[in-house]
């Protein structure tokens, strides 16, 4: 919540099945309330139960397949919820809108520079100390960014 979400739902509890996404949703929204955006950047299981958590007229976007399998788009609930869905790939605007990239890195570079955009990094290391910085990643104990730095001190913060 320290980096700016309204709610936060730990994903070692919704199982592998990825059912219980559904239920930490509802439990953790007011009453009545939905999701407008899924920012969807894991697939997997949890895509479709992810789409089922939308409100009717909410918007998906497929960022990538963190997880690895790339999962199937439930059409039968994009139907009835009326939902849109994006494939978000920022690679292919290179190709084909090269000046949305343009804009768009000088727009984040302004927010940077200004402050409204900050970039968390929980973890700092040395290039020696590289497979500590990849534990903390596997071990899902970083909540932010976290940082390779050359030289042989110890990166501070």
């Amino acid at each position: 919540k320290k980096l700016g979400a309204d709610v936060v739902i730990d994903s070692s509890s919704l199982g592998e099945d990825g059912k219980g996404l559904r239920a930490a949703v509802s439990a953790a929204l007011p009453a009545g309330k939905s999701i407008n955006v899924l920012f969807d950047t894991v697939g997997g299981v949890q895509h479709a139960e992810g789409m089922r958590t939308l409100a009717w007229g909410g918007q998906v976007l497929i960022i990538g397949f963190a997880s690895g399998p790339i999962p199937k788009i439930a059409s039968n609930i994009a139907l009835v919820k009326n939902l849109t869905v994006h494939g978000v790939y920022w690679g292919s605007y290179f190709k084909h809108r090269p000046e949305v990239v343009t804009q768009s890195l000088h727009e984040l570079v302004a927010m940077l520079g200004d402050g409204r955009l900050t970039v968390p990094v929980s973890h700092a290391f040395s290039l020696e100390e590289a497979p500590k910085a990849f534990s903390a990643l596997l071990g899902r104990q970083s909540a932010g960014k976290v940082l390779l730095v050359p030289g042989k001190r110890r990166a501070r913060l």
